[in-house]
């Protein structure tokens, strides 16, 4: 299926208890985060207090990557452990997730049972080709400039833009502007 480019005219922006979230994608496209009915969500948050107590989300798994700034995380009351840049941390939503520091975080939230697995890789070397044939795959650029040939199809994704395509077959990916892409698969 041919993929779709999201952008801030497509984004939904909120507030929650220690800065702003930017909701780049969910679906069922109906569904709501507040209702807590989505099996698929992506978003974006800004981190702005320098300690912050993530929300309770049974039945949602996790997976959150730092996009700029460094944070410590502790799950379970575990102790804190650090969280780079561009390292994923994958977790559930029912554990007690808290956080020292301030970051942008990059945030994929998943129903449980709506998937059979997840993955990610952060993309620095082009031009690459990804291929996944039963799934949903985004592309997240982080930096930079990207353009995507899907078939006969070319889509370009720009800074904080987030390309999605279900079964996309091969993606050949060159870039534009040097910079850093989040790629996440999910299989159904």
């Amino acid at each position: 299926m041919e993929g779709r480019v999201y952008g801030e005219a497509d984004y939904h922006v909120t507030d929650w208890s220690g800065g702003k979230t930017k909701e780049l994608f969910i679906f069922p496209h109906h569904s709501s985060y507040g209702e807590r009915n989505f099996d698929i969500r992506i978003s974006s948050a800004t981190v702005e207090t320098e300690t912050s107590l993530f929300t309770k989300l049974p039945g949602i798994e996790r997976l959150l990557i730092v996009l700029k700034g460094n944070i410590f995380i502790s799950h379970k009351e575990e102790p804190f452990h650090e969280l780079p840049p561009l390292t994923g941390d994958y977790f559930t939503g029912e554990e007690i997730t808290k956080s020292r520091g301030r970051c942008i975080d990059f945030n994929v939230m998943l129903r449980r049972g709506s998937c059979k697995t997840v993955g990610h890789h952060i993309l620095t070397s082009f031009p690459v080709s990804v291929h996944e044939e039963k799934g949903r795959l985004f592309l997240y650029a982080v930096e930079g400039t990207f353009e995507i040939r899907q078939g006969k199809n070319l889509k370009t994704i720009r800074p904080g833009e987030l390309f999605s395509s279900e079964n996309p077959g091969t993606l050949d990916i060159r870039q534009i502007v040097p910079g850093i892409l989040i790629q996440v698969e999910i299989k159904y």
